[in-house]
């Protein structure tokens, strides 16, 4: 199973799922009427103005640069409902889950028939583990809109996350009878097929998405997933370098290649892809474990440590504190995740 949520988790890992959630609500608010229309002329100097280009910002993820326009923006209209949700969207972007809350919960004070506003606040309560006030806001948000696919979506994704994958699957469906072309929908059923071992049907999604989208790196890697998950390695293969020649930027299909052949002791081959991902992404610190732990079946001890030290010295989320305790406990490194089970390596050889 836990080889089942990494491959899931792997589909949906380019796009965090409250990020389409927060464009659906802007696109949810221009469908409404609820962003107006601003001509050229019209004067910076308005909330109507400040409200536009928050959303914009928002949609481009510039959450910070959103946050202050929908500020100016009460500057001038202090009971503006859209600058509220506009500033309860920047702040769960941020991270700033209460902060959020506490916005759309004016909003919501201000203009309590908006049924993306409840959605938008159920997907903050559910963050804050408040999983009944979240259920009764979705509840809140369809008894406004029957058809609001973002009230089932949001929805879904609690139910998902408190594991409850029928009813997530059911919510999902849900919001794909309104909006069968809707990309991200898929992905997510995608996901949620697999965590119920419906691998077929997450194959028969994600085909959908090639369909709509067949110039997509992302659809090609997500199928070469699925199709690792049903055996057809061959498949797979392909898949990977698909999504490679349509994006050779795309690092995660490397990565999931050199998979593919370090399960049939292709060492050397696979730390070259992971090499070649690392030189596209070298951020992401979680390649550098990976490519130690295959160079240490080639006994490059050497090479092995000089990866796990980039890890555990390079990585900015991992505390100067936690770096100073590494050589005292081997709690500290478990707390760290990545590293695991080769600490006691890294510990005799590396250090």
């Amino acid at each position: 199973m836990k080889k089942r949520i990494i491959f899931i988790g792997a589909i949906l890992s380019l796009i965090p799922f409250w990020q389409p959630l927060l464009i659906k609500i802007v696109d949810g608010l221009s469908t409404a009427g609820l962003i107006l229309y601003v001509p050229n002329k019209a004067s910076a100097e308005s909330a109507e103005f400040y409200n536009k280009t928050g959303f914009k910002k928002i949609a481009d993820g510039n959450f910070d640069g959103a946050f202050s326009d929908f500020k100016k923006a009460l500057k001038f209209n202090r009971k503006s409902y859209r600058a509220y949700l506009g500033l309860g969207a920047a702040k769960f972007g941020l991270k700033s889950d209460k902060e959020a809350l506490r916005y759309y919960t004016k909003a919501i004070k201000i203009n309590p028939k908006l049924s993306a506003a409840f959605s938008a606040r159920g997907t903050v309560k559910a963050s804050l583990k408040d999983y009944k006030g979240a259920f009764s806001d979705y509840e809140k948000a369809l008894a406004i809109d029957p058809n609001s696919d973002l009230a089932y979506d949001a929805r879904s994704q609690t139910k998902k996350d408190l594991q409850d994958y029928k009813g997530a699957l059911n919510d999902i469906d849900k919001a794909i009878a309104l909006k069968p072309t809707d990309v991200d929908l898929l992905y997510k059923r995608a996901s949620i097929k697999g965590l119920l071992t419906d691998d077929n049907g997450a194959l028969s999604d994600i085909e959908k998405v090639i369909k709509i989208n067949p110039n997509s790196a992302r659809a090609f890697h997500s199928r070469g997933l699925v199709k690792s998950l049903l055996e057809d390695y061959r498949g797979a293969k392909l898949d990977y370098k698909k999504a490679l020649k349509i994006d050779p930027q795309y690092y995660e299909a490397y990565i999931s290649l050199a998979k593919l052949k370090v399960s049939s002791k292709r060492y050397k081959s696979a730390i070259s892809d992971l090499t070649k991902a690392i030189k596209i992404n070298p951020k992401n610190f979680s390649t550098y474990v990976f490519r130690g732990k295959v160079k240490k079946e080639i006994d490059d001890i050497k090479g092995a440590c000089s990866d796990y030290n980039q890890y555990l010295f390079q990585n900015p989320n991992i505390s100067d504190k936690t770096k100073n305790d590494i050589v005292e406990t081997y709690m500290v490194m478990a707390k760290i995740g990545a590293l695991g089970s080769e600490f006691e390596f890294f510990q005799e050889n590396c250090l």
